[in-house]
């Protein structure tokens, strides 16, 4: 099951769960095809397959970007629960505007990752603003959402404080796939240990 979370109004703001937020795996290139669109090979669902392990009991939702790669990734996972996951879509959760462009272009992410305005790009203060705008709206609607599928340029931007690390470096040391817990009642962020783990071909983006 899936639909899109909207902006809407805030409402009541509930508690919220510890977070696992995750980076989803290779996707499948298809050459004239924008990268943005792009979603998973057979590899990548095994992949993501295997992530379902570190669902949390009781998980009843999990938001997505709308992105193919890792609306796909979201399903996966959601299909290896015991019971019925939603998945919801939502803008926010998207790879940094204007990236795409980067595919085969790994300095150019680093730049951005090291404050350099890059034209046509997404500012890196926006970017963090609109997921955490998504985990806000989550919580006001409650939605009991403990999974997050986003991409890797945002998910670096997002953590690197928290993680008291430069975005630039921590983007480097990602994996495809990559898993986190976030617990916001204390703001730590640990990484979670997966069975196997594909270095980033840095010619990546997402």
């Amino acid at each position: 099951m899936a639909w899109r979370l909207g902006w809407g109004d805030a409402g009541q703001v509930c508690p919220m769960r510890p977070l696992l937020l995750v980076r989803h795996p290779p996707p499948m290139v298809e050459p004239g095809v924008p990268a943005d669109q792009w979603g998973l090979g057979a590899s990548g669902v095994r992949s993501a397959l295997a992530m379902g392990d570190h669902v949390p009991p009781g998980t009843t939702a999990m938001l997505s970007s709308t992105a193919p790669v890792a609306a796909q990734t979201a399903r996966a996972i959601a299909g290896t629960a015991a019971g019925e996951v939603a998945v919801l879509l939502d803008d926010r959760l998207r790879e940094v505007a204007g990236a795409a462009a980067a595919f085969g272009d790994p300095e150019a992410i680093e730049h951005y990752l090291d404050g350099e305005s890059i034209e046509g790009w997404e500012s890196p203060r926006a970017a963090v603003a609109r997921l955490s705008s998504a985990l806000l709206v989550a919580r006001q609607r409650n939605v009991r959402a403990t999974v997050v599928v986003t991409h890797g340029i945002l998910l670096a931007l997002w953590l690197a404080p928290r993680l008291a690390v430069p975005p630039g470096r921590l983007w480097r040391q990602l994996t495809m796939p990559d898993l986190w817990w976030y617990d916001p009642a204390t703001n730590a962020v640990s990484r979670v240990p997966l069975r196997q783990r594909v270095a980033t071909p840095q010619q990546f983006v997402g």
